[in-house]
Protein backbone atom coordinates (compact mmCIF):
# COMPACT_ATOMS: atom_id res chain seq x y z
CA UNK A 1 0.00 0.00 0.00
CA UNK A 2 2.86 2.33 0.93
CA UNK A 3 4.50 1.60 -2.43
CA UNK A 4 1.22 2.27 -4.20
CA UNK A 5 0.91 5.62 -2.41
CA UNK A 6 4.49 6.51 -3.38
CA UNK A 7 3.75 5.66 -6.98
CA UNK A 8 0.57 7.83 -6.93
CA UNK A 9 2.55 10.75 -5.46
CA UNK A 10 5.17 10.41 -8.16
CA UNK A 11 2.51 10.38 -10.87
CA UNK A 12 0.84 13.39 -9.39
CA UNK A 13 4.14 15.30 -9.32
CA UNK A 14 4.85 14.37 -12.93
CA UNK A 15 1.39 15.56 -14.04
CA UNK A 16 1.86 18.78 -12.10
CA UNK A 17 5.23 19.35 -13.68
CA UNK A 18 3.73 18.68 -17.10
CA UNK A 19 1.01 21.22 -16.48
CA UNK A 20 3.55 23.76 -15.32
CA UNK A 21 5.76 23.03 -18.36
CA UNK A 22 2.81 23.31 -20.73
CA UNK A 23 1.83 26.64 -19.21
CA UNK A 24 5.37 27.83 -19.57
CA UNK A 25 5.55 26.66 -23.15
CA UNK A 26 2.21 28.32 -23.92
CA UNK A 27 3.34 31.59 -22.36
CA UNK A 28 6.59 31.47 -24.24
CA UNK A 29 4.84 30.77 -27.57
CA UNK A 30 2.46 33.68 -27.03
CA UNK A 31 5.40 35.93 -26.29
CA UNK A 32 7.28 34.63 -29.32
CA UNK A 33 4.22 35.15 -31.48
CA UNK A 34 3.92 38.71 -30.34
CA UNK A 35 7.58 39.22 -31.05
CA UNK A 36 7.15 37.52 -34.46
CA UNK A 37 4.22 39.72 -35.25
CA UNK A 38 6.23 42.76 -34.47
CA UNK A 39 9.07 41.44 -36.60
CA UNK A 40 6.68 40.53 -39.44
CA UNK A 41 5.05 43.93 -39.25
CA UNK A 42 8.41 45.60 -39.48
CA UNK A 43 9.38 43.31 -42.38
CA UNK A 44 6.11 44.04 -44.10
CA UNK A 45 6.60 47.72 -43.68
CA UNK A 46 10.08 47.39 -45.08
CA UNK A 47 8.76 45.29 -48.01
CA UNK A 48 5.97 47.76 -48.63
CA UNK A 49 8.41 50.60 -48.65
CA UNK A 50 10.65 48.67 -51.02
CA UNK A 51 7.72 47.78 -53.34
CA UNK A 52 6.60 51.41 -53.32
CA UNK A 53 10.08 52.46 -54.22
CA UNK A 54 10.21 49.80 -56.95
CA UNK A 55 6.85 50.92 -58.31
CA UNK A 56 8.01 54.50 -58.36
CA UNK A 57 11.15 53.40 -60.16
CA UNK A 58 9.10 51.38 -62.64
CA UNK A 59 6.78 54.28 -63.23
CA UNK A 60 9.76 56.49 -63.79
CA UNK A 61 11.22 53.90 -66.18
CA UNK A 62 7.88 53.58 -67.99
CA UNK A 63 7.59 57.31 -68.34
CA UNK A 64 11.13 57.49 -69.63
CA UNK A 65 10.38 54.55 -71.96
CA UNK A 66 7.23 56.21 -73.24
CA UNK A 67 9.11 59.37 -73.91
CA UNK A 68 11.74 57.38 -75.75
CA UNK A 69 9.06 55.48 -77.70
CA UNK A 70 7.30 58.68 -78.61
CA UNK A 71 10.59 60.09 -79.77
CA UNK A 72 11.25 56.94 -81.80
CA UNK A 73 7.70 57.03 -83.23
CA UNK A 74 6.42 53.70 -81.87
CA UNK A 75 2.66 53.28 -81.98
CA UNK A 76 2.29 55.18 -85.25
CA UNK A 77 0.04 53.63 -87.89
CA UNK A 78 2.88 52.95 -90.31
CA UNK A 79 4.69 50.68 -87.83
CA UNK A 80 1.77 48.29 -88.13
CA UNK A 81 2.57 47.91 -91.83
CA UNK A 82 6.10 46.71 -91.09
CA UNK A 83 5.22 44.06 -88.48
CA UNK A 84 6.14 40.50 -89.42
CA UNK A 85 3.31 38.16 -90.46
CA UNK A 86 3.10 34.69 -92.00
CA UNK A 87 3.91 34.65 -95.73
CA UNK A 88 2.28 31.36 -96.79
CA UNK A 89 -0.73 33.10 -98.37
CA UNK A 90 1.62 35.12 -100.62
CA UNK A 91 3.48 31.94 -101.63
CA UNK A 92 0.17 30.27 -102.51
CA UNK A 93 -0.90 33.31 -104.55
CA UNK A 94 2.38 33.17 -106.49
CA UNK A 95 1.69 29.57 -107.50
CA UNK A 96 -1.90 30.34 -108.59
CA UNK A 97 -0.78 33.46 -110.44
CA UNK A 98 1.91 31.62 -112.38
CA UNK A 99 -0.52 28.85 -113.41
CA UNK A 100 -3.11 31.37 -114.63
CA UNK A 101 -0.51 33.24 -116.69
CA UNK A 102 0.71 29.99 -118.26
CA UNK A 103 -2.91 29.21 -119.17
CA UNK A 104 -3.27 32.67 -120.75
CA UNK A 105 -0.21 31.97 -122.89
CA UNK A 106 -1.81 28.67 -123.87
CA UNK A 107 -4.95 30.49 -125.11
CA UNK A 108 -2.72 32.61 -127.38
CA UNK A 109 -0.95 29.52 -128.75
CA UNK A 110 -4.02 27.33 -129.43
CA UNK A 111 -4.75 26.33 -133.02
CA UNK A 112 -1.29 27.24 -134.29
CA UNK A 113 -1.20 30.60 -132.47
CA UNK A 114 -4.38 31.72 -134.23
CA UNK A 115 -5.29 34.27 -131.55
CA UNK A 116 -1.77 35.75 -131.39
CA UNK A 117 -1.51 35.99 -135.18
CA UNK A 118 -4.96 37.53 -135.54
CA UNK A 119 -4.26 40.17 -132.91
CA UNK A 120 -0.65 41.14 -133.56
CA UNK A 121 0.93 40.04 -136.84
CA UNK A 122 -1.83 39.65 -139.45
CA UNK A 123 -3.25 43.22 -139.21
CA UNK A 124 -1.29 45.69 -141.33
CA UNK A 125 -1.95 48.61 -138.99
CA UNK A 126 -2.41 49.02 -135.23
CA UNK A 127 -3.76 52.10 -133.39
CA UNK A 128 -1.47 53.31 -130.62
CA UNK A 129 -1.73 54.45 -127.01
CA UNK A 130 -0.73 57.89 -125.81
CA UNK A 131 3.10 58.12 -125.73
CA UNK A 132 3.35 54.52 -126.98
CA UNK A 133 3.62 55.15 -130.72
CA UNK A 134 7.15 53.70 -130.72
CA UNK A 135 5.81 50.18 -129.93
CA UNK A 136 5.59 48.30 -133.23
CA UNK A 137 4.10 44.89 -134.05
CA UNK A 138 6.26 41.97 -135.16
CA UNK A 139 6.67 41.62 -138.90
CA UNK A 140 6.57 37.82 -138.91
CA UNK A 141 4.51 35.10 -137.22
CA UNK A 142 7.70 33.41 -136.03
CA UNK A 143 8.56 36.26 -133.66
CA UNK A 144 5.16 36.34 -131.98
CA UNK A 145 5.41 32.57 -131.40
CA UNK A 146 8.80 33.02 -129.69
CA UNK A 147 7.33 35.91 -127.68
CA UNK A 148 4.40 33.83 -126.38
CA UNK A 149 6.66 30.86 -125.68
CA UNK A 150 9.04 33.07 -123.68
CA UNK A 151 6.12 34.38 -121.62
CA UNK A 152 4.96 30.81 -120.95
CA UNK A 153 8.45 29.83 -119.73
CA UNK A 154 8.53 32.94 -117.51
CA UNK A 155 5.10 32.06 -116.09
CA UNK A 156 6.32 28.53 -115.33
CA UNK A 157 9.39 29.92 -113.55
CA UNK A 158 7.13 32.17 -111.48
CA UNK A 159 5.02 29.16 -110.50
CA UNK A 160 7.95 27.05 -109.27
CA UNK A 161 9.94 30.04 -107.98
CA UNK A 162 12.97 29.64 -110.25
CA UNK A 163 14.85 32.93 -110.82
CA UNK A 164 11.62 34.48 -109.68
CA UNK A 165 12.33 38.19 -109.99
CA UNK A 166 13.87 37.85 -113.45
CA UNK A 167 10.92 35.72 -114.56
CA UNK A 168 8.44 38.30 -113.21
CA UNK A 169 10.23 41.11 -115.03
CA UNK A 170 10.30 39.13 -118.30
CA UNK A 171 6.60 38.32 -118.05
CA UNK A 172 5.68 41.93 -117.21
CA UNK A 173 7.61 43.31 -120.19
CA UNK A 174 6.23 40.62 -122.51
CA UNK A 175 2.63 41.11 -121.44
CA UNK A 176 2.95 44.92 -121.56
CA UNK A 177 4.10 44.62 -125.16
CA UNK A 178 0.96 42.65 -126.05
CA UNK A 179 -1.15 45.40 -124.45
CA UNK A 180 0.64 48.43 -125.90
CA UNK A 181 1.02 47.18 -129.46
CA UNK A 182 -2.69 47.75 -130.28
CA UNK A 183 -4.90 50.27 -128.46
CA UNK A 184 -8.04 48.68 -129.95
CA UNK A 185 -7.46 45.58 -127.81
CA UNK A 186 -7.57 47.44 -124.48
CA UNK A 187 -9.28 45.52 -121.67
CA UNK A 188 -9.51 46.46 -118.00
CA UNK A 189 -8.38 43.03 -116.85
CA UNK A 190 -5.29 43.33 -119.08
CA UNK A 191 -4.45 46.53 -117.20
CA UNK A 192 -5.06 44.77 -113.86
CA UNK A 193 -2.68 41.96 -114.89
CA UNK A 194 -0.08 44.59 -115.77
CA UNK A 195 -0.41 46.21 -112.33
CA UNK A 196 -0.18 42.90 -110.46
CA UNK A 197 2.72 41.66 -112.62
CA UNK A 198 4.63 44.87 -111.92
CA UNK A 199 4.04 44.68 -108.15
CA UNK A 200 5.10 41.03 -107.96
CA UNK A 201 8.56 41.90 -109.31
CA UNK A 202 9.37 43.59 -106.00
CA UNK A 203 7.58 41.22 -103.57
CA UNK A 204 9.39 38.26 -101.91
CA UNK A 205 7.04 35.59 -103.25
CA UNK A 206 9.92 33.14 -103.63
CA UNK A 207 10.89 33.13 -99.93
CA UNK A 208 9.44 29.66 -99.38
CA UNK A 209 8.28 26.63 -101.38
CA UNK A 210 10.41 27.63 -104.35
CA UNK A 211 13.49 26.50 -106.20
CA UNK A 212 15.16 29.80 -105.33
CA UNK A 213 14.81 29.10 -101.59
CA UNK A 214 16.64 25.80 -102.15
CA UNK A 215 19.38 27.29 -104.30
CA UNK A 216 19.80 30.37 -102.09
CA UNK A 217 18.96 29.43 -98.46
CA UNK A 218 19.58 33.00 -97.28
CA UNK A 219 16.31 34.17 -98.85
CA UNK A 220 14.27 31.45 -97.13
CA UNK A 221 11.74 32.93 -94.73
CA UNK A 222 8.31 32.14 -93.33
CA UNK A 223 7.43 35.77 -92.63
CA UNK A 224 7.00 39.03 -94.52
CA UNK A 225 6.15 42.64 -93.67
CA UNK A 226 2.43 43.27 -93.33
CA UNK A 227 2.43 45.99 -96.03
CA UNK A 228 2.97 43.39 -98.76
CA UNK A 229 -0.41 41.84 -98.02
CA UNK A 230 -2.18 45.16 -97.68
CA UNK A 231 -0.86 46.73 -100.86
CA UNK A 232 -2.41 43.91 -102.93
CA UNK A 233 -5.62 44.05 -100.90
CA UNK A 234 -5.73 47.80 -101.47
CA UNK A 235 -5.45 47.40 -105.24
CA UNK A 236 -8.19 44.80 -105.49
CA UNK A 237 -10.54 46.67 -103.13
CA UNK A 238 -10.02 49.80 -105.21
CA UNK A 239 -10.87 47.91 -108.41
CA UNK A 240 -14.11 46.67 -106.87
CA UNK A 241 -15.09 50.05 -105.45
CA UNK A 242 -14.41 52.11 -108.58
CA UNK A 243 -16.25 49.52 -110.69
CA UNK A 244 -19.26 50.11 -108.40
CA UNK A 245 -18.95 53.90 -108.56
CA UNK A 246 -18.84 53.72 -112.38
CA UNK A 247 -22.10 51.73 -112.36
CA UNK A 248 -23.93 54.64 -110.72
CA UNK A 249 -25.17 56.00 -114.06
CA UNK A 250 -28.59 56.35 -115.62
CA UNK A 251 -28.22 53.59 -118.20
CA UNK A 252 -27.03 50.97 -115.70
CA UNK A 253 -29.82 51.82 -113.26
CA UNK A 254 -32.44 51.24 -115.99
CA UNK A 255 -30.98 47.79 -116.70
CA UNK A 256 -28.97 48.62 -119.81
CA UNK A 257 -27.00 47.28 -121.55
CA UNK A 258 -27.52 44.01 -119.61
CA UNK A 259 -31.15 43.71 -120.73
CA UNK A 260 -30.13 43.40 -124.38
CA UNK A 261 -27.05 41.31 -123.62
CA UNK A 262 -28.90 38.54 -121.78
CA UNK A 263 -32.12 38.65 -123.80
CA UNK A 264 -32.60 35.38 -125.68
CA UNK A 265 -29.28 33.99 -124.47
CA UNK A 266 -29.22 30.17 -124.48
CA UNK A 267 -27.25 28.02 -122.02
CA UNK A 268 -26.72 24.31 -121.66
CA UNK A 269 -28.79 24.43 -118.47
CA UNK A 270 -32.47 25.05 -119.40
CA UNK A 271 -33.29 26.43 -115.92
CA UNK A 272 -30.56 29.06 -116.28
CA UNK A 273 -31.91 29.95 -119.74
CA UNK A 274 -35.37 30.51 -118.28
CA UNK A 275 -34.12 32.58 -115.33
CA UNK A 276 -31.87 34.83 -117.42
CA UNK A 277 -34.75 35.63 -119.82
CA UNK A 278 -37.22 36.84 -117.18
CA UNK A 279 -38.24 40.49 -116.85
CA UNK A 280 -36.54 40.93 -113.48
CA UNK A 281 -33.20 39.30 -114.47
CA UNK A 282 -31.57 42.46 -115.95
CA UNK A 283 -32.40 44.45 -112.81
CA UNK A 284 -31.16 41.68 -110.53
CA UNK A 285 -27.86 41.57 -112.43
CA UNK A 286 -27.55 45.38 -112.62
CA UNK A 287 -28.32 46.22 -109.01
CA UNK A 288 -26.69 43.06 -107.67
CA UNK A 289 -23.50 43.95 -109.53
CA UNK A 290 -23.68 47.54 -108.28
CA UNK A 291 -24.05 46.56 -104.61
CA UNK A 292 -21.44 43.82 -104.94
CA UNK A 293 -18.78 46.12 -106.36
CA UNK A 294 -19.42 48.91 -103.86
CA UNK A 295 -19.20 46.79 -100.70
CA UNK A 296 -17.55 43.42 -101.31
CA UNK A 297 -13.97 44.72 -101.14
CA UNK A 298 -14.55 46.29 -97.73
CA UNK A 299 -16.39 43.22 -96.46
CA UNK A 300 -13.42 41.01 -97.33
CA UNK A 301 -10.96 43.19 -95.40
CA UNK A 302 -12.01 41.65 -92.08
CA UNK A 303 -11.33 37.90 -92.40
CA UNK A 304 -13.65 36.82 -89.61
CA UNK A 305 -17.35 36.92 -88.91
CA UNK A 306 -20.56 36.76 -90.90
CA UNK A 307 -19.82 39.76 -93.13
CA UNK A 308 -16.63 38.16 -94.42
CA UNK A 309 -18.31 34.86 -95.31
CA UNK A 310 -21.24 36.63 -97.00
CA UNK A 311 -18.76 38.70 -99.02
CA UNK A 312 -16.76 35.59 -99.91
CA UNK A 313 -19.88 33.70 -101.07
CA UNK A 314 -21.05 36.66 -103.16
CA UNK A 315 -17.57 36.95 -104.64
CA UNK A 316 -17.62 33.31 -105.75
CA UNK A 317 -21.13 33.66 -107.20
CA UNK A 318 -20.36 36.94 -109.01
CA UNK A 319 -17.19 35.81 -110.77
CA UNK A 320 -18.57 32.36 -111.59
CA UNK A 321 -21.70 33.90 -113.17
CA UNK A 322 -19.56 36.37 -115.12
CA UNK A 323 -17.51 33.51 -116.53
CA UNK A 324 -20.63 31.54 -117.49
CA UNK A 325 -22.71 34.40 -118.91
CA UNK A 326 -20.11 36.63 -120.55
CA UNK A 327 -17.01 34.43 -120.95
CA UNK A 328 -14.54 37.22 -120.15
CA UNK A 329 -11.24 35.38 -120.35
CA UNK A 330 -9.00 34.90 -117.32
CA UNK A 331 -10.37 37.83 -115.30
CA UNK A 332 -12.51 35.66 -112.96
CA UNK A 333 -9.54 33.34 -112.35
CA UNK A 334 -7.31 36.28 -111.42
CA UNK A 335 -9.94 37.60 -109.01
CA UNK A 336 -10.44 34.17 -107.44
CA UNK A 337 -6.68 33.86 -106.88
CA UNK A 338 -6.29 37.34 -105.40
CA UNK A 339 -9.30 36.80 -103.12
CA UNK A 340 -7.21 34.26 -101.17
CA UNK A 341 -5.08 37.18 -99.99
CA UNK A 342 -8.03 38.42 -97.93
CA UNK A 343 -7.87 35.31 -95.71
CA UNK A 344 -5.78 35.07 -92.54
CA UNK A 345 -2.08 35.19 -93.54
CA UNK A 346 -1.35 31.67 -92.26
CA UNK A 347 -4.53 29.94 -93.48
CA UNK A 348 -2.84 27.76 -96.10
CA UNK A 349 0.00 26.80 -93.73
CA UNK A 350 -2.60 25.59 -91.22
CA UNK A 351 -4.40 23.65 -93.93
CA UNK A 352 -1.26 22.11 -95.44
CA UNK A 353 1.31 21.92 -92.62
CA UNK A 354 3.22 19.12 -94.37
CA UNK A 355 3.83 21.23 -97.49
CA UNK A 356 5.05 24.49 -95.99
CA UNK A 357 7.99 25.10 -93.65
CA UNK A 358 7.29 25.33 -89.89
CA UNK A 359 6.10 28.82 -88.93
CA UNK A 360 8.25 31.28 -87.05
CA UNK A 361 7.06 31.51 -83.42
CA UNK A 362 8.28 34.94 -82.37
CA UNK A 363 7.44 37.46 -85.05
CA UNK A 364 9.06 40.86 -84.78
CA UNK A 365 7.07 44.02 -84.33
CA UNK A 366 8.41 47.19 -85.81
CA UNK A 367 9.43 49.87 -83.32
CA UNK A 368 11.23 52.16 -85.73
CA UNK A 369 11.68 52.56 -89.46
CA UNK A 370 14.93 52.16 -91.31
CA UNK A 371 15.80 54.27 -94.33
CA UNK A 372 14.68 51.43 -96.61
CA UNK A 373 11.35 51.20 -94.77
CA UNK A 374 10.80 54.93 -95.19
CA UNK A 375 11.55 54.65 -98.90
CA UNK A 376 9.08 51.75 -99.23
CA UNK A 377 6.42 53.75 -97.35
CA UNK A 378 6.92 56.75 -99.64
CA UNK A 379 6.59 54.59 -102.77
CA UNK A 380 3.43 52.99 -101.37
CA UNK A 381 1.84 56.39 -100.73
CA UNK A 382 2.69 57.59 -104.26
CA UNK A 383 1.37 54.35 -105.77
CA UNK A 384 -1.87 54.61 -103.79
CA UNK A 385 -2.31 58.26 -104.80
CA UNK A 386 -1.87 57.37 -108.48
CA UNK A 387 -4.32 54.48 -108.30
CA UNK A 388 -6.91 56.62 -106.50
CA UNK A 389 -6.65 59.72 -108.70
CA UNK A 390 -6.11 58.25 -112.20
CA UNK A 391 -9.63 56.72 -112.49
CA UNK A 392 -11.16 60.09 -111.58
CA UNK A 393 -9.49 62.09 -114.34
CA UNK A 394 -12.51 61.83 -116.67
CA UNK A 395 -14.30 64.32 -114.38
CA UNK A 396 -11.87 67.00 -115.59
CA UNK A 397 -13.21 66.69 -119.17
CA UNK A 398 -16.59 67.86 -120.49
CA UNK A 399 -19.30 65.45 -121.57
CA UNK A 400 -20.15 61.83 -120.79
CA UNK A 401 -17.12 59.52 -120.61
CA UNK A 402 -19.16 56.62 -122.05
CA UNK A 403 -19.79 58.74 -125.16
CA UNK A 404 -16.54 60.64 -125.81
CA UNK A 405 -14.19 58.10 -124.13
CA UNK A 406 -12.14 60.85 -122.42
CA UNK A 407 -10.45 59.04 -119.53
CA UNK A 408 -12.21 55.72 -120.09
CA UNK A 409 -8.99 53.68 -119.94
CA UNK A 410 -7.35 52.75 -116.61
CA UNK A 411 -10.48 53.72 -114.65
CA UNK A 412 -12.13 50.31 -114.05
CA UNK A 413 -15.19 51.09 -116.15
CA UNK A 414 -16.07 47.47 -116.94
CA UNK A 415 -19.04 46.20 -118.99
CA UNK A 416 -20.83 49.54 -118.77
CA UNK A 417 -21.58 50.51 -122.34
CA UNK A 418 -22.65 49.04 -125.62
CA UNK A 419 -22.04 51.51 -128.42
CA UNK A 420 -23.30 50.47 -131.86
CA UNK A 421 -22.00 52.63 -134.67
CA UNK A 422 -22.66 53.05 -138.39
CA UNK A 423 -19.72 54.76 -140.09
CA UNK A 424 -18.97 56.21 -143.48
CA UNK A 425 -15.51 57.58 -144.35
CA UNK A 426 -14.49 59.65 -147.37
CA UNK A 427 -11.09 60.76 -148.61
CA UNK A 428 -11.43 64.26 -150.07
CA UNK A 429 -8.97 65.81 -152.53
CA UNK A 430 -7.96 69.15 -151.08
CA UNK A 431 -7.78 70.79 -154.52
CA UNK A 432 -10.66 69.32 -156.52
CA UNK A 433 -12.95 68.21 -153.65
CA UNK A 434 -13.32 64.81 -155.32
CA UNK A 435 -14.41 62.15 -152.85
CA UNK A 436 -13.41 58.52 -152.51
CA UNK A 437 -15.23 56.09 -150.22
CA UNK A 438 -13.00 54.18 -147.79
CA UNK A 439 -14.10 50.63 -146.98
CA UNK A 440 -13.25 50.41 -143.29
CA UNK A 441 -14.02 46.69 -143.04
CA UNK A 442 -11.63 45.88 -145.89
CA UNK A 443 -8.80 48.02 -144.49
CA UNK A 444 -8.92 46.48 -141.00
CA UNK A 445 -8.71 42.90 -139.74
CA UNK A 446 -10.73 40.82 -137.32
CA UNK A 447 -12.06 42.69 -134.28
CA UNK A 448 -10.31 45.94 -135.18
CA UNK A 449 -13.28 47.53 -136.95
CA UNK A 450 -15.73 46.70 -134.15
CA UNK A 451 -13.27 47.92 -131.49
CA UNK A 452 -12.19 51.13 -133.23
CA UNK A 453 -15.60 52.51 -134.25
CA UNK A 454 -16.89 53.40 -130.74
CA UNK A 455 -13.66 55.23 -129.80
CA UNK A 456 -13.26 58.70 -131.29
CA UNK A 457 -9.49 58.93 -130.68
CA UNK A 458 -8.95 55.68 -132.59
CA UNK A 459 -11.17 56.88 -135.46
CA UNK A 460 -8.89 59.92 -135.76
CA UNK A 461 -5.83 57.67 -135.91
CA UNK A 462 -7.45 55.48 -138.56
CA UNK A 463 -8.35 58.53 -140.68
CA UNK A 464 -4.79 59.86 -140.48
CA UNK A 465 -3.42 56.42 -141.35
CA UNK A 466 -5.67 56.12 -144.42
CA UNK A 467 -4.64 59.57 -145.61
CA UNK A 468 -1.01 58.42 -145.71
CA UNK A 469 -1.87 55.04 -147.24
CA UNK A 470 -3.92 56.51 -150.09
CA UNK A 471 -1.05 58.80 -151.01
CA UNK A 472 1.38 55.86 -151.07
CA UNK A 473 -1.01 53.84 -153.23
CA UNK A 474 -1.15 56.67 -155.74
CA UNK A 475 -4.85 57.46 -155.32
CA UNK A 476 -3.95 61.06 -154.55
CA UNK A 477 -0.94 63.25 -155.31
CA UNK A 478 -0.89 64.43 -151.72
CA UNK A 479 -2.40 63.36 -148.44
CA UNK A 480 -6.17 63.87 -148.78
CA UNK A 481 -8.51 65.24 -146.13
CA UNK A 482 -10.53 62.60 -144.29
CA UNK A 483 -14.21 63.15 -143.50
CA UNK A 484 -16.08 60.81 -141.15
CA UNK A 485 -19.83 60.66 -140.65
CA UNK A 486 -20.65 58.38 -137.73
CA UNK A 487 -23.99 57.62 -136.12
CA UNK A 488 -24.03 55.78 -132.79
CA UNK A 489 -26.47 54.41 -130.25
CA UNK A 490 -25.23 54.32 -126.66
CA UNK A 491 -26.75 51.55 -124.52
CA UNK A 492 -29.68 51.13 -126.92
CA UNK A 493 -30.82 54.74 -126.79
CA UNK A 494 -31.93 56.49 -129.95
CA UNK A 495 -29.27 56.91 -132.60
CA UNK A 496 -27.56 60.24 -132.97
CA UNK A 497 -24.65 61.78 -134.84
CA UNK A 498 -21.37 61.39 -132.96
CA UNK A 499 -18.63 62.50 -135.40
CA UNK A 500 -19.27 65.57 -137.52
CA UNK A 501 -18.44 64.93 -141.22
CA UNK A 502 -17.53 68.57 -141.80
CA UNK A 503 -14.32 68.25 -139.75
CA UNK A 504 -11.08 67.01 -141.34
CA UNK A 505 -9.69 64.48 -138.84
CA UNK A 506 -6.14 64.77 -140.22
CA UNK A 507 -5.91 68.19 -138.55
CA UNK A 508 -6.77 66.83 -135.06
CA UNK A 509 -4.45 65.38 -132.42
CA UNK A 510 -6.04 62.11 -131.30
CA UNK A 511 -5.01 62.49 -127.64
CA UNK A 512 -5.36 66.26 -127.27
CA UNK A 513 -8.47 66.15 -125.08
CA UNK A 514 -11.00 67.62 -125.32
CA UNK A 515 -11.05 67.49 -129.10
CA UNK A 516 -11.75 70.68 -131.06
CA UNK A 517 -15.30 71.94 -130.80
CA UNK A 518 -17.48 70.54 -133.54
CA UNK A 519 -15.69 67.22 -134.02
CA UNK A 520 -17.72 65.31 -131.42
CA UNK A 521 -21.44 65.98 -131.12
CA UNK A 522 -22.46 65.97 -127.41
CA UNK A 523 -24.65 63.14 -126.11
CA UNK A 524 -28.34 64.01 -125.96
CA UNK A 525 -30.12 63.66 -122.60
CA UNK A 526 -32.11 60.51 -121.90
CA UNK A 527 -35.62 60.63 -123.32
CA UNK A 528 -38.68 60.19 -121.13
CA UNK A 529 -39.62 56.88 -122.75
CA UNK A 530 -36.25 55.40 -121.71
CA UNK A 531 -36.33 56.91 -118.23
CA UNK A 532 -39.41 54.77 -117.48
CA UNK A 533 -37.01 51.88 -116.95
CA UNK A 534 -35.68 53.55 -113.79
CA UNK A 535 -37.11 51.97 -110.62
CA UNK A 536 -38.38 55.25 -109.19
CA UNK A 537 -40.52 55.69 -112.34
CA UNK A 538 -42.11 52.23 -112.19
CA UNK A 539 -45.75 51.49 -111.46
CA UNK A 540 -45.31 49.53 -108.23
CA UNK A 541 -48.21 47.08 -108.66
CA UNK A 542 -46.08 43.91 -108.18
CA UNK A 543 -47.85 42.12 -111.04
CA UNK A 544 -44.63 40.31 -111.83
CA UNK A 545 -45.05 38.34 -108.59
CA UNK A 546 -48.04 36.53 -110.17
CA UNK A 547 -45.72 34.96 -112.73
CA UNK A 548 -42.07 35.50 -111.66
CA UNK A 549 -40.77 33.23 -114.45
CA UNK A 550 -42.53 35.10 -117.25
CA UNK A 551 -40.15 35.61 -120.16
CA UNK A 552 -39.41 39.17 -121.23
CA UNK A 553 -40.90 40.11 -124.60
CA UNK A 554 -39.03 42.37 -126.95
CA UNK A 555 -39.91 43.08 -130.57
CA UNK A 556 -37.23 43.01 -133.24
CA UNK A 557 -37.66 46.76 -133.73
CA UNK A 558 -37.25 47.39 -130.00
CA UNK A 559 -34.23 45.08 -129.83
CA UNK A 560 -32.40 46.69 -132.75
CA UNK A 561 -33.79 50.18 -132.05
CA UNK A 562 -32.92 52.25 -135.10
CA UNK A 563 -34.98 55.19 -133.87
CA UNK A 564 -33.29 58.50 -134.56
CA UNK A 565 -30.99 57.08 -137.25
CA UNK A 566 -31.21 59.85 -139.83
CA UNK A 567 -28.01 59.88 -141.93
CA UNK A 568 -27.35 62.15 -144.89
CA UNK A 569 -28.12 61.04 -148.45
CA UNK A 570 -24.39 60.92 -149.05
CA UNK A 571 -24.10 58.41 -146.19
CA UNK A 572 -26.92 56.25 -147.56
CA UNK A 573 -25.48 56.31 -151.07
CA UNK A 574 -22.05 55.37 -149.74
CA UNK A 575 -23.53 52.46 -147.76
CA UNK A 576 -25.34 51.21 -150.87
CA UNK A 577 -22.12 51.27 -152.91
CA UNK A 578 -20.19 49.42 -150.20
CA UNK A 579 -22.99 46.85 -149.90
CA UNK A 580 -22.89 46.23 -153.66
CA UNK A 581 -19.11 45.96 -153.53
CA UNK A 582 -19.24 43.44 -150.68
CA UNK A 583 -21.88 41.39 -152.51
CA UNK A 584 -19.67 41.21 -155.59
CA UNK A 585 -16.69 40.10 -153.47
CA UNK A 586 -18.81 37.48 -151.73
CA UNK A 587 -20.12 36.07 -155.02
CA UNK A 588 -16.59 36.07 -156.45
CA UNK A 589 -15.31 34.05 -153.47
CA UNK A 590 -18.24 31.63 -153.72
CA UNK A 591 -17.61 31.05 -157.44
CA UNK A 592 -13.94 30.53 -156.70
CA UNK A 593 -14.76 27.95 -154.03
CA UNK A 594 -17.11 26.12 -156.42
CA UNK A 595 -14.39 25.93 -159.06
Amino acid sequence: QKEKKKIKKKKYKIIKNKKRNSKFVFNMTVKNRKKGKNKNDSNKNENNNKSKNNKNKRNDDDNNGKNKKNKEGKGKWYHYLFDEIDNSTLIFFRILWGLIMVYECYTFSKNDYRKAKGYYTTPEWHPTYYLMGWVEAYSDHFYIKIHILTMAVAGTCVTIGLFYKVACAVFFVGFSYLVFVDAALYLNHFYLIQVFAFMLIFLPCNADLSVDSLLFPKIRSTTMPRWILWVIRFEQTLVYFYAGVAKCNVDWLRGEPLRHWVYGKNFDNPLLTELISTEWAPYFLSYGGLMFDLFVGFGLLFPRGVIFYISLASCIFFHASNKIVFSIGIFPYVMFASTTLYFEPDWIRRWLPMVFSPPKKNKKKATSLTLTDKLVLTIMILFAAHQILAPLRHHTYPGDVAWNEYGHKYSWRMKLRDKRCETMIWAVDRNTNEKMIIDMEAELYGKQSRKIKPRPELMIQFGQHMSQVLKKRGNFDHEPAISIEQWCSLNYRDWQLMINPEIDVTTIDAYDWPHPEGYLVPLQPLKEEFSRGLPWNWEWNFNWLKDPFKRATMSDEEYRNYHGFNPTMQFIEGQRKLRDHHDKLRSFKQNRMRK
